[in-house]
C-alpha cells in the first residue's frame, strides 16, 4: 500500500532493459493522477517514466534521440486492478494496459538503455527526498514534481542485473555510506566470544581439587619428603600406602592404588577440616 506521503515510494533493483526488455506490473486506486514508476540510465539521456494522468496511464521514455509519449485507457482510478506492460524490441516500444496496446519507434542508431551497472534503481510509487538536493542525476529532472501514486502496486516483473529471465522484484535497499549500522543488544541465544576472548578448551573453570585448595593452600599435592605436609600425610599412611603398593608388580596398578589412596586421604582431610570448624563454632 502506498500512501503518497512524502517519503512513499518503494526501491527495486535495476531494470536490465537492454535492447529488448520487458516489464510488467498490476495497480489498483482512486486517483486519478500519481507517479507509478520512474527509473533512468543515471542522469544523461535514457529514462522510463509511467504515471497516471486524468485517469489515463502515460509512458514518456527517451532512448537518446527525444522524448516519446504513449498514453492508452481512461477511467483507470476506478478502485480494480489493471495490468501495465512494456515492451522493447530495439527501436520500437509498446505499451499495453488490460489488452489495449500502442507502439511507437524511436530515431537514431543507438536504443541501448543506459548500461545496467550505471542505471538508476527503479522507483515505484514515487522518488526519494534526496534526489531534491541533486537533480542533475535525474535524466527528467521533472519527475521529483510529479505527485506520488496512492493506491496498491503488485506483481512487478522483469529481468535485473541478477537475472536475464524476467522475474517477481522484491523491495531493495542498497547499502550505502550515509547510513549507520545499528547493532541489537545481544540475548543468551545469540551470544558469542570474539577470537580474542574464545574460552579455552582445556581446563574447565572448576575442578573438584578447588574447593580443596582453598582450604589446605596450593601446597596439598606435594609429596611425603617434603617437610611441613603433615596436615595431609602420616606415617600411617605411608604405610598404608607402602604395603598396598607391594601386593601389585603392575605400574598401571600400582598408580591406581596410589590415587586411590590419595584420594581417600583427601576425603579424611575433609571431613576432619569440617568437624574442626563445627568446633569451633
Amino acid at each position: 500500500m502506498l500512501d503518497g506521503s512524502q517519503d512513499s515510494f518503494t526501491q527495486l533493483h535495476k531494470w536490465n532493459a537492454a535492447l529488448n526488455g520487458t516489464l510488467e506490473l498490476e495497480f489498483k486506486t482512486e486517483q486519478p493522477n500519481g507517479l507509478i514508476l520512474y527509473t533512468d540510465d543515471g542522469g544523461t539521456y535514457d529514462f522510463f517514466e509511467i504515471k497516471l494522468v486524468e485517469g489515463a496511464l502515460r509512458l514518456r521514455y527517451n532512448l537518446g534521440s527525444g522524448a516519446q509519449i504513449l498514453t492508452v485507457g481512461h477511467d483507470l482510478n476506478d478502485g480494480h486492478w489493471h495490468s501495465v506492460k512494456v515492451k522493447r524490441r530495439v527501436e520500437k516500444t509498446s505499451l499495453t494496459v488490460d489488452n489495449v496496446t500502442q507502439t511507437r519507434a524511436s530515431r537514431g542508431k543507438e536504443f541501448r538503455f543506459g548500461h545496467v551497472n550505471s542505471n538508476s534503481w527503479v522507483y515505484i510509487g514515487g522518488m526519494p527526498g534526496w534526489y531534491n538536493a541533486k537533480l542533475t542525476l535525474l535524466a527528467l529532472p521533472s519527475v521529483i514534481f510529479e505527485p506520488r501514486f496512492v493506491g496498491f502496486i503488485r506483481n512487478v516483473i522483469y529481468a535485473d542485473p541478477h537475472s536475464s529471465v524476467p522475474r517477481r522484484q522484491m523491495a531493495h535497499s542498497p547499502p550505502t555510506s550515509s547510513k549507520k549500522i545499528q547493532r541489537r543488544p545481544m540475548d543468551h541465544t545469540t551470544n558469542w566470544c570474539p577470537r580474542q576472548f574464545k574460552k579455552s578448551s582445556g581446563r574447565p573453570p572448576m575442578r573438584w581439587t578447588d574447593s580443596i585448595v582453598k582450604v589446605a593452600g596450593r601446597t596439598w599435592k606435594r609429596d611425603d619428603k617434603t617437610e611441613n605436609c603433615g596436615v595431609m600425610y602420616n606415617l600411617k599412611d605411608q604405610r598404608q600406602t607402602s604395603n598396598e603398593m607391594g601386593r601389585f608388580n603392575c605400574e598401571s596398578c600400582r598408580k591406581n592404588v596410589e590415587e586411590r589412596c590419595t584420594r581417600q586421604r583427601i576425603v579424611e582431610l575433609l571431613y576432619n577440616l569440617k568437624d574442626q570448624k563445627a568446633d569451633q563454632q
